[in-house]
């Protein structure tokens, strides 16, 4: 994939948390590039590796001040203890006005449906399937999480990974 569809598709998840009033820093755009990259049919290529508690992505890092410096995301007033969140401006809107955003809602839908707190937990137990696939729930809690949390993210994590990132359809 190239820079310019992985400008696309931070754009897409940072504008769609904003538009719902989310906070979307850069913990949040880490992994939700990261369960993008593992849900989707379309990788990005943002090559996640393990950092600090969670994926970390350079390359989304990167993007994310390109985006900044040209002018496509700006910072919204810093909110304690997280930090200050993204928002695209009326430059990247027209952007992305002509983009499919299907894939990038139902992952936001997936994201916001976990709590607050366990948010990144979502991120943390796709890894673990991805990475500890012998025994995720174990991994999760040498972190330090606890099971009954793990293991519904695990669950929230096993089907996204099934729905490629495609929203259920309607029966």
């Amino acid at each position: 994939m190239n820079d310019n569809n992985r400008e696309l598709a931070l754009l897409q998840l940072a504008g769609q948390m904003s538009t719902r009033g989310e906070w979307c820093g850069a913990a949040y755009l880490q992994a939700l590039s990261y369960l993008l990259d593992l849900s989707s049919e379309n990788s990005c290529g943002f090559a996640h590796y393990w950092y600090r508690g969670g994926p970390y992505s350079a390359l989304v890092a990167e993007t994310l001040e390109t985006l900044r410096a040209n002018g496509l995301i700006c910072h919204d007033p810093v909110v304690l203890p997280a930090g200050p969140s993204y928002r695209c401006t009326s430059a990247a809107e027209k952007r992305l006005a002509s983009g499919d955003t299907s894939r990038s809602s139902h992952l936001i839908d997936t994201f916001l449906n976990h709590p607050g707190k366990q948010r990144l937990l979502l991120a943390r137990a796709t890894y673990a399937l991805a990475n500890h696939s012998g025994k995720p729930l174990e991994w999760l809690e040498e972190l330090g999480t606890k099971t009954e949390e793990a293991t519904e993210s695990l669950n929230a994590a096993k089907e996204l990974l099934a729905s490629r990132c495609r929203p259920p359809v309607a029966s």
